[in-house]
């Protein structure tokens, strides 16, 4: 028997055995995709036949159904993702999960009734980003990973939103929606469901062979009080690409601790893990300990464990609560009406009773009859008769009536109740196209500048602790400057917002967001505001969005090829990423803190991959990023980027005199270095 929480359980499902599994092990909910644009492409997912079953069989035990729509979509793929979000509609799906903003804004123009969640590739990981979520008419929000405990009630706190959190399975190096690495190195982007995973492969910041992007699994077994006094919403299992034998694992585990049982964590453990599990994030405490990879002595103990934990989920659990009105009166129809928990109701007729020979039916043998719910998801709350002395029905037929009124409860159950679906056209209008884009540059270090020779920079752009350092140095040159938000702002959201509103009133008055939070806020402020790469705009529609929210410009995503990018439309301007070692990910636990300590860092290192290929690391504002070990480099094609409205240099770790003489080059033109790289422009993302 099933006891229902305050808190939802959810559970993956990336094949229909998985759906029994999780169902049958006591999840509340259960989150799936069709066959694409579910970020997580290389499941079997389900086609639109298995989609509609799994919907139907999940509703008629009371399991709610979320789906996933959380990739990343491109212009020319809108028109197919409304047919999947058509699919959902008339299967009745509670909700989707979403990452972009166009896909978001397609669901609410088609299906204004759908439940919206916010995916965690939304980034979202502050008061302000809930808020904002809110806002867009999102009904929850699934929160960052790297979120601790005190980080995840400060959001609560501050949102009526649900809030949901991943409490157990594989934990990314970078924070979600905002690595590029996997598309970087193999055109197969994470933020489309097509993640290769390189960062399992070795990386090492010493001489030592080492693993330094690999994380061992979460496992939150030992937070259930503390989530439900926050008031978190749902406790959700990473795990889609995962057999049934995980999920089953898993959704029992977590159903004990909720249900404040004992948990197997030794089973759990052996089922899958990596080097055993972590809490790190919660707890805040970001140490080497969090780094883990899968080992040959996990594979074993994982065959040793899944015969077992397939006799948990071989037959139907009781999870739906019936009650029974049985009346058997002489002269009339013997009479079974059942009620479920939500108030569905059936009623099955019989024959008339006989008189008794040998023995009655009495209350005790028609229950004993009647309550027989083994084989059915069902089980008996309470039993209520009105039964005259003297006659009796065979028991076959207490059998049959049972059966009849079971089978009409899970038919009501299970009848599809679709969501109205409205035909919705996206009209592109044409954007005003510069013949000659200008050129703005990023510098990590305001010392990376020759401010001798800037005049060929429209803007400039410096991290926002540069600017704090140097407004004096800056100050002829303030016009110009944009203000490079934090990526990531973990508690630190009002205390930006102070350092920001410092440097407005010294006359700094352009920020550049680089997720969607830091656009409200700037808007709400009246703070000019440019949006970065980290916004991830792939489609029209969510750089519309964007534009509404008060955006001056945006820059694209380094995941469009420059053919996708050129068709952009949006009144304001568009720019593209043309120079740098881009930043593949974004990361809260340093990947150097698991070998070096942060003085022996002294911000110079870096990961050598097996072939030995070089990623630096840098870090600020309290998270580090992995840069590309090869430059991005268009100075000697810029007449493929004459669409664009601005091109922007990005510039890490470059010198002073490289700085220049980059610009330089993009400023004539000129032929490409010996090693380089065109990142995706062209080869663009699977």
């Amino acid at each position: 028997m099933i006891k229902h929480n305050a808190i939802e359980l959810l559970a993956p499902a990336g094949q229909p055995d998985c759906i029994t599994a999780a169902v049958r092990c006591g999840a509340d909910a259960i989150y799936l995709g069709q066959k694409q644009f579910s970020a997580r492409s290389s499941a079997h997912n389900f086609d639109e036949e298995e989609f509609c079953a799994a919907v139907k069989y999940c509703h008629e035990r009371g399991v709610k159904v979320y789906q996933t729509l959380n990739t990343l979509a491109f212009d020319e793929e809108l028109e197919q993702i409304k047919n999947y979000i058509k699919i959902a509609a008339q299967c009745g799906v509670d909700a989707l999960i979403v990452q972009d903003l166009g896909i978001a804004e397609l669901v609410k123009k088609t299906c204004p009734s759908m439940r919206l969640h916010a995916s965690t590739q939304m980034t979202v990981h502050s008061p302000d980003g809930a808020k904002l979520m809110e806002f867009l008419g999102f009904k929850r929000v699934v929160l960052a990973r790297e979120m601790s405990l005190k980080e995840i009630e400060d959001v609560a706190k501050a949102t009526s939103l649900e809030l949901e959190i991943f409490v157990h399975g594989a934990l990314c190096m970078s924070v979600s929606g905002q690595c590029y690495f996997s598309a970087m190195l193999g055109s197969r982007s994470g933020n489309r469901g097509q993640c290769a995973q390189p960062c399992r492969l070795p990386f090492s910041s010493t001489d030592k062979p080492a693993n330094d992007l690999s994380l061992k699994d979460l496992c939150a077994v030992d937070v259930m009080d503390e989530l439900l006094k926050i008031g978190i919403k749902s406790i959700k299992i990473e795990g889609r690409m995962k057999r049934p034998e995980y999920v089953a694992a898993a959704v029992s585990s977590y159903r004990n601790a909720l249900d404040k049982k004992q948990v197997d964590t030794d089973a759990l453990r052996a089922v899958f893990s990596r080097s055993g599990f972590t809490n790190g994030y919660l707890e805040d405490n970001r140490s080497p300990d969090m780094f883990g990879t899968r080992q040959k002595e996990d594979v074993v103990s994982a065959n040793s464990v899944f015969k077992s934990i397939q006799n948990t989920y071989k037959s139907e659990t009781p999870r739906i609560a019936l009650e029974f009105e049985f009346r058997l009166k002489k002269g009339e129809k013997a009479q079974l009406c059942v009620t479920d928990s939500d108030g569905n109701q059936a009623v099955a007729m019989g024959s008339e009773p006989q008189q008794a020979i040998s023995k009655s039916t009495t209350k005790e043998s028609a229950q004993a009859s009647l309550s027989k719910l083994g084989g059915t998801p069902f089980w008996l709350a309470k039993f209520d008769t009105d039964i005259d002395d003297g006659i009796m029905v065979p028991v076959s037929e207490l059998n049959a009536l049972r059966r009849e009124c079971c089978d009409k409860i899970l038919q009501i159950r299970g009848e599809t109740k679709p969501k109205e679906f409205l035909d919705f056209a996206f009209q592109k209008s044409e954007r005003k196209i510069n013949s000659t884009p200008n050129l703005r540059a990023r510098f990590a270090d305001i010392k990376q500048i020759n401010f001798e020779n800037i005049n060929y920079l429209d803007k400039i752009i410096l991290p926002l602790h540069q600017i704090e350092k140097n407004p004096n140095e800056l100050e002829s040159i303030k016009a110009k400057c944009i203000i490079e938000l934090p990526r990531v702002v973990f508690r630190q959201e009002e205390s930006m917002k102070k350092r920001v509103e410092s440097l407005y009133n010294q006359g700094f008055k352009c920020v550049m967001a680089q997720n969607i939070s830091q656009v409200n806020f700037a808007k709400q402020n009246g703070w000019a505001c440019v949006g970065g790469f980290g916004l991830n705009v792939t489609n029209s529609m969510s750089a519309i969005k964007l534009e509404e929210f008060g955006l001056s410009d945006v820059t694209c995503s380094v995941e469009l090829k420059l053919s996708q990018a050129k068709k952009l439309c949006t009144a304001v301007p568009i720019g593209v990423m043309a120079y740098g070692y881009l930043p593949l990910m974004l990361t809260r636990n340093c990947p150097i803190k698991n070998q070096k300590s942060c003085l022996d860092c002294a911000k110079q290192s870096a990961l050598v991959d097996r072939r030995g290929s070089v990623f630096r690391v840098a870090c600020a504002e309290g998270y580090s990023e992995v840069l590309n070990s090869e430059v991005l480099y268009m100075a000697d094609r810029l007449e493929e980027l004459s669409m664009f409205d601005f091109m922007t240099l990005y510039f890490t770790v470059e010198s002073k005199a490289e700085c220049q003489r980059v610009i330089e080059n993009y400023v004539n033109g000129y032929r490409k270095p010996q090693h380089f790289t065109r990142g995706l422009l062209y080869r663009g993302v699977l």
